[in-house]
């Protein structure tokens, strides 16, 4: 029951039991103390007692003074001095009476001895009487008298006065003996109390540090052993707050062992090769990767040296890019050919990351080789067209227009028909391939663009003399729209693009539409805008139309003639400058195929 307790309630029992027992110890001693001070009081008052007794026999002894016999009848005096005399003494007894109130049986003996005195005050007039009838000493009549007088003062008097002394010296000295009592009971009772109170509070440290102490003691080894990866101890039965943080750290434990056998089953399976190297770049760890690359086992290559597997002639910059990436000043991969075990080489790109805390680099390595062999098949491919198709092509091109133009001999209506079919099937091919080659220097990064500040209008007007032929021939309008803008392009490449853009403008405008081409400025750029007033295109392909190879429609390639590569070239090229293409269009209504360069700042 007590394991379902807060460790807020058990430190408040434990401080509410020191708490009780010094109350407790308040609370006697102040008993005792009042004891203590009723006793005192009590002393006061049988010392008060005690004067009041002699008081009372001395006012005695004076009333018998005062009564000398038959001889003081005679005095004058005599009879005041008596009444004064006894009066003071009555006073007295009343004055003891009110002090022992409260004490009956010295009470009774105050009563029978005021009755005493009564009695005798009672004996003096019969005397006076006795002696104003016959004036002389002697008679017999008052002897009885006096002796009754004498008795009840010398002898009945001082004895009850006696009893009441020895009453009262015995409670006195009572008093005096539970006052030492009460004394000792106080001490006993500090001593005992504060005794209690010190065990108690050494039961309440042992609890705690038995208690609450052995259990952070757990919790301590527990963070020891998740650090180490070993098994926690069982959880704690206690339900309170420490069993609630054992609880939720088990929680903790077991999330992180999920974890981390997710990740460490994410890295071993992983294809790329996930590892990590020490400031020397010698291998600490490894995924099962690394063994498939470089063939071996990959608790082989813990602690060997990076530059063991790569050319002698890469062992500088290598270091030198891992120095920088441990300075934080390497942003881009590194390609790094290293040797597998048989001495094969291959082709691998590595992300490298350095840990401070860890003194670490942690790397992730991908094979590449393959995108190597890609790119060289590329690039023999570019370099076949270059050279195996597109020289060749270009003396055919030429021989078709000496046949064309006569030079060869003459030709038939039939032979030209066929030289001028020839000569526009070759120049389809060219263009395909001029189109292949940019779209190649562009995505390698090989195009070479001269820029310069040039007037957007001026190459409007460069781009409408080259179209104008094939305007014609589809009976299409050309409408150029002057423009005093300037950017910062590479003239050739817009016009190129401007081209490109206006010939599919009026490939696909009927007889006797026209095509717009203008430029204007939006913010801080300059807006080339090509319009057409032809079929439009669908909406759901107005967002594809830059891809590779794209076409409206699967006859436009054989209809319309072109490649599919011609509006991602433009795309392509726009982007290089720093700008954006987009096109706007309408099934029925025509396109509007828009591109933006940064506006040029011309010197004042």
């Amino acid at each position: 029951m007590f394991k379902s307790v807060s460790i807020k309630k058990k430190l408040l029992v434990l401080l509410t039991v020191p708490v009780f027992v010094q109350a407790l110890l308040i609370g006697i001693v102040l008993y005792l103390h009042n004891e203590g001070e009723s006793a005192r009081l009590e002393a006061e008052k049988s010392k008060a007692v005690a004067e009041k007794i002699n008081f009372v026999y001395d006012n005695l002894m004076e009333v018998m003074t005062v009564a000398g016999g038959d001889s003081s009848l005679g005095v004058q005096l005599f009879h005041t001095r008596w009444n004064q005399s006894f009066q003071k003494l009555r006073s007295s007894i009343g004055d003891l009476k009110q002090l022992v109130k409260d004490k009956p049986e010295r009470l009774e003996v105050i009563q029978r001895l005021d009755n005493d005195l009564k009695q005798a005050e009672g004996i003096m007039p019969h005397l006076e009487k006795s002696w104003l009838e016959s004036q002389y000493q002697g008679r017999p009549e008052r002897v009885p008298l006096w002796e009754k007088l004498y008795s009840i003062a010398c002898e009945e008097a001082p004895k009850k006065i006696v009893q009441l002394e020895k009453q009262e010296k015995l409670a006195f000295d009572s008093n005096i003996e539970k006052r030492a009592q009460l004394r000792e009971r106080i001490l006993l009772s500090i001593v005992l109390l504060s005794g209690a109170n010190v065990l108690v509070v050494i039961g309440a440290v042992v609890f705690v540090l038995k208690d609450i102490g052995k259990r952070f003691s757990v919790m301590q080894d527990n963070s020891y052993r998740l650090a180490s990866d070993l098994p926690l101890n069982p959880p704690m039965l206690q339900s309170d707050e420490i069993g609630a943080m054992d609880s939720t750290f088990h929680t903790m434990a077991k999330a992180l062992k999920e974890a981390s056998l997710k990740e460490r089953a994410i890295i071993e399976n992983a294809r790329d090769v996930i590892c990590s190297l020490n400031k020397d770049l010698k291998f600490e760890s490894a995924n099962r990767a690394l063994g498939e690359f470089f063939h071996v086992d990959p608790q082989e290559i813990l602690n060997e040296p990076l530059h063991r597997f790569i050319d002698e002639a890469d062992k500088e910059s290598t270091y030198a890019y891992f120095e920088k990436a441990r300075g934080g000043q390497q942003q881009q991969p590194l390609e790094l050919k290293v040797k597998k075990k048989g001495g094969e080489e291959f082709y691998t790109i590595w992300s490298v990351a350095w840990f401070e805390e860890l003194k670490s680099f942690f790397c992730v390595v991908h094979d590449i080789t393959e995108r190597k062999n890609l790119e060289q098949m590329r690039q023999e491919i570019v370099r076949m067209v270059t050279h195996d198709i597109r020289s060749p092509l270009t003396t055919v091109q030429g021989l078709i227009q000496f046949l064309g133009v006569g030079h060869l001999g003459e030709l038939n209506e039939k032979g030209l028909r066929m030289v001028k079919n020839a000569e526009l099937s070759a120049d389809r091919i060219m263009a395909l391939v001029n189109d292949f080659l940019d779209t190649e220097r562009l995505e390698s990064g090989n195009f070479p663009m001269v820029c310069d500040v040039f007037k957007a209008g001026s190459m409007i007007e460069d781009s409408l003399a080259s179209v104008i032929g094939l305007a014609e021939k589809k009976d299409v309008a050309l409408e150029g729209m002057p423009s005093d803008l300037y950017v910062t392009c590479d003239r050739d490449r817009i016009v190129q693009v401007l081209v490109n853009l206006m010939s599919n403008a009026v490939k696909f405008s009927n007889a006797g539409q026209s095509v717009t081409i203008s430029a204007v400025e939006a913010g801080e750029f300059v807006e080339f805008r090509v319009k057409d007033r032809g079929r439009g295109i669908p909406a759901d392909q107005v967002s594809s139309v830059f891809e590779k190879f794209k076409q409206v429609s699967a006859q436009d390639a054989r209809n319309m003639g072109g490649t599919g590569l011609g509006l991602n070239i433009c795309k392509s090229i726009v982007e290089l400058h720093g700008g954006t293409i987009g096109v706007e269009s309408e099934v029925g209504q025509g396109s509007t195929f828009w591109f933006r360069l940064p506006l040029a700042e011309l010197d004042a």
